[in-house]
């Protein structure tokens, strides 16, 4: 039964932490993608509901939850995760990251692997130095500021980076990023989260950790949408070949965001992971040719 969502609000670090709340059963923690917010999981909440607690927050600097005296850190993201898990009173959690929250939900991964049941990530960053050109120049100094305002265009440069050209996307996902973004201190953190990880080169070294999946102590799985731009599909060919033991989910026709593409097959895959069934699909979850 899918359970009706709650939005809730908790302190994490004195930080105050806005997220979306549904269904009983082992817990798993939703992490959104940079300039974006709990509503990317609008279409997998409730289905993953039905056999789980699902937790989205909007991660600090994002959606409804504080934007003005974050820090962008490695510790930060770590503390983000734990913190947030101890607000709700949850001592382990399987965590799914996408993109940026992906990198957010591997650093927590490594750093306490004790309290992280399961691992998904979703056309993750942390794989390479590859990334968009428009992330890399928004990572500069004027240039960043200028791409960033005003709001509703660099929401809509976000959504076709994203869907690409060829993809509609919803104007009520728009909106709300919009709504969000023009939060005071909104358009200035989207800029630090990016800048903390991205520079004209592409992604920094201390965030390219694809050495370190062999080092994971839990089941992981690696979602990608090949069309994304943001980052390549070879990056989850490495990821997958970096982890040996780790099942891939590949979508061949989408982009950065295949939850919200792909969500109904995205959901019975991550479903069968989390209990530690086979993939559903003939074709899901196994290493496809890249």
């Amino acid at each position: 039964m899918v359970s009706t969502v709650r939005y809730e609000r908790t302190l994490v670090g004195g930080l105050d932490i806005h997220y979306a709340v549904a269904g009983e059963g082992p817990p798993i923690i939703f992490l959104h993608g940079l300039g974006a917010s709990s509503i990317t999981w609008q279409d997998n909440i409730g289905p993953l509901s039905q056999d789980f607690t699902v937790y989205a927050p909007d991660i600090p600097g994002h959606g409804d939850s504080v934007k003005i005296g974050v820090k962008y850190t490695t510790e930060a993201g770590i503390d983000l995760i734990f913190g947030f898990m101890d607000a709700v009173g949850i001592q382990s959690a399987a965590l799914c990251g996408s993109s940026m929250g992906g990198l957010i939900a591997l650093l927590g991964a490594l750093h306490t692997p004790e309290r992280v049941s399961h691992l998904v990530l979703i056309n993750s960053a942390g794989f390479g130095r590859e990334v968009a050109g428009y992330l890399r120049v928004m990572s500069l100094p004027f240039l960043g500021e200028l791409l960033e305002g005003p709001t509703h265009r660099s929401a809509r440069a976000m959504m076709k980076l994203v869907f690409g050209p060829r993809r509609e996307y919803p104007e009520a996902l728009f909106q709300e990023l919009v709504r969000t973004r023009s939060l005071p201190g909104g358009r200035e953190a989207v800029l630090k989260s990016l800048r903390e990880g991205v520079d004209i080169f592409g992604m920094k070294r201390r965030y390219r950790l694809l050495h370190r999946l062999r080092d994971l102590r839990m089941p992981l799985m690696i979602v990608w949408g090949a069309l994304d731009p943001v980052f390549p599909a070879s990056h989850a060919h490495a990821a997958a070949e970096a982890a040996p033991g780790s099942r891939l989910l590949y979508f061949p026709d989408v982009g950065h965001w295949p939850h919200m593409e792909e969500a109904e097959r995205f959901n019975a895959e991550v479903t069968a992971f989390l209990k530690g069934e086979p993939s559903p699909s003939p074709t899901g979850g196994d290493e496809h040719e890249l």
